[in-house]
């Protein structure tokens, strides 16, 4: 046939990772297929067997590889976990909503948890499980999302892998043996023609006694290799590998980010000018089909990662293969069952008693053999065979000894290498302490950590995978019948994953449901005796059936609705009572604060008035003690303008008794001077005189002058100018010296 240059590369490509993985995984394709004949029981190689029916000897198989296996399988199943997408943020709880509905509605249309357990049982024989998931159109016509085991048989990987669950591997390969109706149903078009490129390979069938599953391991580009003509089928290889390509991340004015491949970018670029873009390189996935020299098809993978997705189990450094929990438990299961077939065969072969007799040690031989074996017959012998021992008993052969120590050591490692204790299988024989058993148990399981660990790694991944394939595949119809939320909460946002769920499983432990009742347990005596009701969600920690539990938790739902409602109207009923009485209460404090306010009120009028009756008591007085200080004050000045008078006209008299003198002495002495001297004399007296009763008045008038108002001290003042003016008239009308000085004191 001619190919094009694409698929000639494409097809050389997979002929090298073929010999590859046949150099790499030859052996642990064979150690593969003999776990899990160990497991199954099948523990004797073809030719021990063989040997041992040609010898008629025991071949015993008591397997005990099996019951390890199927213990931990259990526990994975009795405490199972799924993939749970956790909002990051409180406004993502929708988001996270949905895409756990989707997700369980799509893993439950598959029955993806059984093929889980399948796919993580052979991680534990092998140290590989593999599941795929895809959109299957033939269950289908819209396209279902499926998640199917794939037998590790079937697998090859890239050699330079070493990360757990070959996350790091830069391709796989599925080689599965298609019937030829299947093929013309699925390839109709081009299964004439592959059919062909088939026989011009050459005509060769495949032998009956070599497996089909293992075909990849024989001569390369041989017929044989892709073609079984004798069973009618063909070995397709689904072949996925990953190649580094550029993208662009384009960011709008409105923040949004959208990621376009390089023949996209190429198209749209010229629409969106001015635009911030972002280029970066990033792994793309693919997928050929592939039969012999035909490529029958090549697709790009709908998300980021193989389809097929593998559990490990734990890693050999040196060629980076993967093992398993049977390969160190295939010496001691190999070795219990030849030490137990080697005892079998020793019980058989040796001899088992009996007697020794010599020729003359009875008459009858006969009838000694049948009293021999007669527990209570007598057995008669001939004088002298005992004494001679002419008859001994044969001696119990038995088996090898210490043969018994061994096997049992062997059967001991069994559980030592693999780490499973009889507690984890539930087989000791003995009571003890549940806190023990339930300790011992973890430990055990802490020794199984890395297939937990693997699974937990898994399901993230897987995760990932089923959201890219629910945001491209799920209408939004779907969406709405699946969450019966009204309307879709819009998750098909590339950015999903980034900036709103975190994925993960529900928790790390794998025996979580004992873990939680068995601390529940010293827990819920106390928090019965406080009178404290118990969750419904307790109960799913139960040892009971999920059917029960269930059961059980709707009940308990029902019955707290219950309680809650007759609670609420019991509440009610008890708030209007307490409102009622508290409005009684509030009805006669309102009565006895209005007594109080009455009361408050009279006494304040009454201090009202007893302070208005205090008030015109205190006015009264204070007019009566002005009225008092007016008279005092009028009496006062009365008896000042009498002293005043009284004064004034003993001026008058002296001063008329003086001018007499002057005048008499005027008379007597001789000229003007003397006159005039003594009227100077006179003035001087007078204005003493004067100036003395001014200061006496004015310190009178200080005193009294708070209490006289303005017309008293007119008076007064138009009193004294009165008298002076009197005394200078006078003076006037003497003439002579007191006339000047009058003028003197007008002045």
């Amino acid at each position: 046939m001619n190919y094009d240059e694409n698929e000639n590369e494409l097809l050389n490509k997979i002929a090298n990772c073929r010999r590859e993985s046949q150099d790499h995984q030859n052996d642990w394709q064979i150690e593969t297929r003999e776990s899990y004949e160990f497991v199954a029981g099948n523990q004797w190689a073809d030719e021990d067997k063989a040997r041992l029916e040609e010898l008629q000897r025991p071949c015993a198989t008591f397997n005990r590889v099996g019951p390890v296996i199927d213990a931990i399988v259990g526990y994975e199943i009795n405490n199972k976990r799924v993939t749970r997408y956790m909002p990051r943020s409180m406004n993502d709880g929708n988001i996270a909503e949905v895409l756990n509905m989707s997700a369980e509605w799509v893993r439950d249309r598959c029955n993806a948890e059984f093929e889980e357990n399948d796919a993580f049982r052979d991680a534990l024989i092998c140290g590989m499980g593999f599941i795929e998931t895809r959109i299957d159109d033939d269950l289908d016509p819209e396209g279902r999302i499926v998640q199917e085991r794939v037998s590790p048989l079937e697998m090859r990987w890239d050699p330079s892998s070493r990360k757990q669950n070959l996350e790091d591997a830069n391709w796989l390969s599925r080689e599965k043996w298609w019937l030829l109706d299947e093929v013309y149903e699925k390839f109709p078009e081009i299964a004439d023609d592959l059919l062909i490129g088939m026989e011009d390979l050459g005509n060769n069938t495949w032998s009956k006694p070599h497996d089909a599953t293992n075909a990849w391991r024989y001569q390369e580009n041989a017929t044989s290799n892709w073609y079984d003509k004798g069973e009618g089928r063909v070995l397709i290889a689904q072949y996925q590998w990953r190649e580094r390509a550029t993208d662009y991340t384009v960011t709008l004015p409105d923040g949004r980010e959208f990621t376009f491949d390089e023949d996209r970018w190429n198209r749209l670029k010229e629409r969106l000018p001015n635009t911030p873009v972002r280029e970066h390189q990033s792994w793309k996935y693919h997928q050929a089909l592939v039969a012999g020299p035909t490529v029958i098809e090549t697709e790009e993978l709908p998300h980021d990662g193989f389809s097929i997705r593998a559990i490990t189990g734990k890693r050999e450094e040196e060629t980076g293969l993967w093992y398993g929990l049977v390969r160190s438990m295939k010496s001691p299961q190999m070795w219990s069952n030849v030490f137990f077939s080697t005892a079998m065969s020793a019980l058989q072969s040796n001899s088992k008693g009996g007697v020794m007799i010599e020729d003359g040690a009875v008459n009858d031989l006969r009838e000694f053999e049948d009293k021999w074996a007669d527990a209570g017959g007598v057995v008669h012998l001939n004088s002298g065979a005992l004494s001679n021992n002419m008859v001994q008993e044969r001696s119990y052969g038995g088996y090898p000894p210490a043969l018994d120590k061994l096997m049992q050591f062997s059967i001991n490692s069994i559980r030592d290498v693999s780490g499973v204790n009889m507690e984890l299988l539930g087989m000791v024989g003995h009571e003890q302490a549940g806190v023990v058993e339930t300790e011992r148990k973890q430990s055990s399981l802490t020794i199984l950590a890395p297939f937990f660990n693997s699974m937990k790694r898994y399901r993230i991944t897987q995760g990932n995978d089923l959201m890219e394939l629910m945001r491209f595949h799920l209408k939004p119809g779907q969406v709405v019948r699946i969450t019966n939320l009204g309307e879709p909460v819009w998750w098909r946002d590339p950015g999903t994953q980034k900036y709103d769920v975190v994925i993960s499983d529900a928790d790390s432990s794998p025996n979580l449901k004992n873990e939680v009742w068995s601390s529940l347990q010293n827990i819920l005596p106390a928090y019965l005796r406080t009178g404290m009701p118990i969750p419904p969600s307790i109960i799913k920690f139960m040892p009971i059936p999920d059917s029960v539990a269930n059961d059980w938790m709707s009940y308990m739902e029902q019955q707290m609705q219950q309680q809650m409602q007759q609670s609420d109207i019991q509440g009610m009923q008890q708030q209007m009572q307490q409102m009622g009485t508290e409005l009684q209460k509030l009805q006669q404090e309102n009565m006895s604060l209005k007594e109080k306010r009455e009361t408050e009120i009279m006494k304040l009028q009454q201090r009202q008035a007893e302070s208005q009756m205090d008030l015109q008591v205190k006015e009264q007085e204070m007019l009566m003690d002005m009225k008092f200080k007016e008279m005092e004050l009028a009496m006062k000045q009365k008896m000042d303008e009498a002293e005043l008078a009284t004064k004034l006209r003993d001026i008058d008299s002296r001063y008329d008794l003086e001018m007499k003198r002057i005048m008499s002495n005027n008379e007597l002495q001789r000229g003007n001077t003397e006159a005039q001297m003594q009227a100077q004399q006179v003035k001087a007296v007078i204005d003493l005189h004067n100036e003395r009763e001014k200061r006496k008045l004015a310190a009178e008038s200080m005193s009294f002058e708070n209490q006289i108002d303005d017309e008293d001290k007119i008076e007064i003042e138009e009193g004294v100018k009165d008298s002076r003016k009197r005394i200078i008239t006078w003076l006037k009308g003497q003439g002579g010296e007191l006339a000047k000085l009058a003028e003197t004191l007008n002045e």
